[in-house]
C-alpha cells in the first residue's frame, strides 16, 4: 500500500468512525469539541449553552465560534463534512474569538488531490470587506484550513501566544487571495504569537507552476505583517506572489523571522514578492536567520530610524532592485538612519543600480558586514552603476572578513566591483577576500576591488585584493577622498586598463603601508594623479608589476623605506617631470631590477639599489631571506609598529626596509654528548 493510499484510508476510517458516534455538540463547562457539519452561515440559536446548533439543528462555523466565545474552559472546533470538501463562505465577518484557548482545527478534513494533501476546509470571503478569521483572545489555535478572498486579511491576530500553524501537513494553513495582509498581526497586546508552516500568497500545494498560475494566489498587501506587538515569531512558512512584502514587522521588538522560504516555492521554483522579500520599519527590531530569500524585487529592506536587523545565517539571492525605489540593494538596503548586523549569510546573483549585493545609505545609517559570501551580484544602469557587491553612501559600515567575489559592473562609468564607498566619513574594510570582480565593457569603469569617492575616514587593512579586472581604471581607486589609510593588503594578480593597482586620484592625506602589491597588469603598481595633499608610502613592497612601480602626474608623494623592484617600467615615474614635476619627499628606499630603470627625476636619488632578495616572488612571498640589505636598514623614525607579516617592528637591530619585518635567525645552542 502506498503511502498516499494509507493516509486516505486513515482519514475516510477517521471520518467513517466519527459518523457512527454520537456527535459531541454539546461542551461541558471544563470545555470540550464543537463539530461543524454545515457550510451555512447561520448563527446558534441560543448562544451560552454550550450547544452548537442553530434553529435548523446543525453546526455552523457562526455558531461554533458563538458557543466558544460564551462557554467556559478550552473548547475546540473541527468539521465533520462526511469525507466531502467543506467551502464556507460567510456573509458577514465571523465573531472574533475572544475566549482564550480557542482552537479551530481543520486537519482531519485534508483531502488529495491527485498526489497533493490540501486543507479540505475553504473559508471563501468571496471579496467580501472583512477578514476572515479575527482572534482577540490569548492562547488559540487555527490549524488546516484554506482561507482565501476576503477583502481585508485573511487571518487578523490581536492576542497573545496564539499558533497559526504548525510543523508538517494537516497543521499548515493556506492564506492567499486576500485584499490586505494574508496573516497580521497587529496591537500592543499581540505579543508571543507564533506563525508557522503555513503556505502564504501561494497555491494550496505551494509551488508556482499548477492551480492556476503564480499571479492567481497573491494576497494583496503583505503576506505576514508584525505591527506593534513583541515577541512575535513567524518560521516555517513559504511565502510568495504577495503585492508588497512577503513578511514585514513594524514598530515591533524582538521579532523572530526563522527558517522561511520567501519567493521561492517549496521546490525551488520563482514566487516573488512584489516588492520586498523581508520589510523592517518604523523602529522594529527583527533578528532572522536561516530564511531562503530569492526572486523579489529587493532581498531584505531596513529602513527607518531606530530600526534595527540582525540578518544571520540566510541565503538572498536572486532578488532584482533595479525596478524599486530605491533603485538600490538588490539583496539587501539599509537605509534612512536603520541599522543592521548582516554576518555569515550567502548574498548571491542579486541585481541592482547601486549595491547589486547590499547597499547602506543615508544619515545615521550604519551595518556591520561580516563574514559573509557576496558573490556574482551585478550592478546595471545607464547612469553609473555602482558597487557591484557593496554600496556605502553617507553611512558608517564595518566591512570584515567576508568574501567579495565575482561581482560584476555592467556600465559606462561604473565604480567599485567589489565595494563603493561614497561620502563616507568612517568606515573599516578589514580582512577580506575581494577576487575576481569584473566589468562587463572596459568602458571607464573604476575601482573593481575597491573605490572610495569623496568623504574619508576609510581604513583598508588586511585584505587580500586579487584576480580583479578587466576593463579596470585602478583595483584600488581612491577618488576625492581625504584621510584614508590602505595597509596590510595584498593587491595582486589584477588586470586594470590604466591607472594602477592602487590608483590615489584628487586626494590628500592618503597613507599606505605595510602592502604587497605586485604581478598587476597595466599600468603601475601605485600612480598618483593631480594631488590636493600628501600620499604617504611607508614600508611597502610595490614588485613585479608590468608597467612601473610608482607613477605620478602632478602629485605629492612622501616615499619611505619602501621596496620597488623587477617591475616592467620605471621604479617611479614622473609623466610630467620636464613641464611640472612632482613633489617627492623620500628616505631608505631600496629601488632595484625595474625594466626601464630607477626613475626618470634626475634629482631623485634612492637609499639602496640592490636586490632585496624575496623568499619566493613567483608565488608572491615577499619576505627577506638572510643576506638581504633591507633587513635593519629603514629609517626607524617613518617605519609602522607592525608589519604586512604581523611581527612587530623593529625585530633586530633596526626596522626592514618594506612590507615585511623579518626576525632574527635563531642559533641552538650547542650540546656536547659523551657517549
Amino acid at each position: 500500500m502506498s503511502k498516499h493510499t494509507f493516509v486516505a484510508v486513515v482519514i475516510i476510517a477517521a471520518v467513517a468512525l466519527t459518523l457512527l458516534l454520537p456527535r459531541p455538540q454539546a461542551a461541558v463547562a471544563g470545555g470540550g469539541v464543537f463539530f461543524v457539519d454545515s457550510t451555512g452561515d447561520e448563527s446558534d440559536s441560543n448562544p451560552g449553552d454550550c450547544r452548537c446548533a442553530t434553529a435548523g439543528g446543525t453546526c455552523t462555523l457562526r455558531a461554533a465560534i458563538q458557543e466558544a466565545n460564551a462557554c467556559p474552559g478550552h473548547q475546540i472546533i473541527r468539521f465533520d463534512g462526511t469525507g466531502q470538501w467543506m467551502t464556507i463562505r460567510p456573509g458577514t465577518a465571523l465573531p472574533a474569538l475572544t475566549d482564550d484557548e480557542t482552537t479551530i482545527d481543520g486537519g482531519d478534513m485534508w483531502q488529495f488531490v491527485g498526489d497533493d494533501l490540501v486543507p479540505g476546509v475553504i473559508l471563501d470571503g468571496d471579496g467580501q470587506a472583512f477578514s476572515g478569521l479575527e482572534i482577540q483572545g490569548d492562547n488559540c489555535q487555527i490549524f488546516g484550513l484554506e482561507i482565501i478572498n476576503f477583502g481585508h486579511n485573511g487571518i487578523l491576530v490581536e492576542g497573545a501566544h496564539t499558533m497559526i500553524g504548525g510543523g508538517g501537513d494537516f497543521l499548515r494553513n493556506v492564506v492567499s487571495q486576500n485584499g490586505q495582509d494574508g496573516i497580521l498581526i497587529t496591537g500592543d497586546t499581540a505579543t508571543d504569537n507564533r506563525i508557522t508552516g503555513n503556505y502564504v500568497g501561494t497555491n494550496p500545494i505551494g509551488t508556482a507552476d499548477e492551480w492556476g498560475g503564480v499571479s492567481d494566489w497573491g494576497n494583496g498587501n503583505h503576506g505576514i505583517s508584525v505591527w506593534n506587538g513583541d515577541r512575535n515569531i513567524v518560521e516555517h512558512n513559504v511565502v510568495g506572489t504577495n503585492g508588497w512584502s512577503g513578511i514585514t514587522a513594524d514598530a515591533a521588538q524582538d521579532v523572530t523571522f526563522y527558517a522561511n522560504r520567501i519567493g521561492v516555492d517549496v521546490v525551488g521554483q520563482p514566487i516573488g514578492n512584489r516588492n520586498f522579500g523581508v520589510h523592517i520599519g518604523n523602529g522594529a527590531n527583527v533578528t532572522m536567520t536561516n530564511n531562503l530569500i530569492e526572486f523579489n524585487q529587493r532581498g531584505v529592506y531596513v529602513t527607518g530610524a531606530g530600526s534595527q536587523a540582525s540578518i544571520e545565517a540566510n541565503t538572498i539571492g536572486g532578488n532584482d532592485a533595479t525596478s524599486a525605489s530605491p533603485p538600490t540593494g538588490g539583496g539587501i538596503l539599509v537605509n534612512n538612519g536603520a541599522g543592521a548586523t548582516i554576518f555569515e549569510n550567502d548574498i548571491l546573483a542579486n541585481t541592482a543600480e547601486a549595491g547589486g549585493g547590499i547597499a547602506v545609505s543615508g544619515s545615521g545609517t550604519w551595518a556591520s558586514i561580516a563574514s559573509n559570501l557576496i558573490q556574482a551580484n551585478r550592478v546595471v544602469t545607464s547612469a553609473p552603476p555602482l558597487g557591484g557587491g557593496i554600496y556605502v553612501e553617507d553611512a558608517i559600515a564595518v566591512i570584515a572578513h567576508n568574501e567579495i567575489a565575482n561581482n560584476n559592473v555592467d556600465g559606462t562609468g561604473g565604480m567599485g566591483g567589489g565595494i563603493l564607498f561614497r561620502n563616507v566619513s568612517w568606515g573599516f574594510v578589514v580582512e577580506n577576500e575581494i577576487h575576481g570582480n569584473w566589468a562587463a565593457s572596459s568602458d571607464a569603469v573604476a575601482g573593481l576591488g575597491i573605490y572610495v569617492w569623496g568623504g574619508g575616514g576609510i581604513q583598508i587593512t588586511g585584505n587580500r585584493i586579487e584576480g580583479n579586472g578587466y576593463g579596470s581604471v585602478g583595483t584600488v581607486y581612491i577618488d576625492n577622498a581625504d584621510d584614508v589609510t590602505v595597509g596590510e593588503n595584498l593587491i595582486v594578480h589584477n588586470t586594470n586598463s590604466a591607472g594602477g593597482a592602487v590608483f590615489v586620484h584628487g586626494s590628500s592625506d592618503i597613507l599606505l603601508e605595510n602592502n604587497v602589491i605586485a604581478h598587476n597588469i597595466y599600468d603601475a603598481g601605485l600612480y598618483i594623479h593631480d594631488s590636493t595633499g600628501w600620499t604617504t608610502v611607508k614600508n611597502n613592497t610595490i614588485a613585479n608589476n608590468s608597467e612601473d612601480g610608482i607613477g605620478l602626474y602632478h602629485a605629492q608623494l612622501a616615499l619611505y623605506n619602501t621596496i620597488i623592484a623587477s617591475n616592467g617600467g620605471y621604479g617611479v615615474y614622473d609623466r610630467d617631470a620636464a613641464s611640472n614635476p612632482s613633489s617627492i619627499g623620500i628616505g631608505h628606499n631600496d629601488v632595484w631590477g625595474n625594466d626601464s630603470g630607477p626613475t626618470n627625476r634626475a634629482d631623485v636619488h634612492f637609499y639602496l639599489g640592490a636586490d632585496p632578495r624575496f623568499f619566493d616572488a613567483a608565488n608572491d612571498q615577499y619576505g627577506l631571506r638572510t643576506g638581504s640589505l633591507c633587513i635593519d636598514t629603514a629609517l626607524s623614525a617613518y617605519a609602522p609598529s607592525d608589519s604586512y607579516n604581523g611581527l612587530s617592528r623593529p625585530q633586530g637591530d633596526g626596522p626592514d626596509i618594506g612590507a615585511y619585518e623579518m626576525a632574527p635567525p635563531t642559533f641552538l645552542p650547542l650540546v656536547l654528548r659523551n657517549d
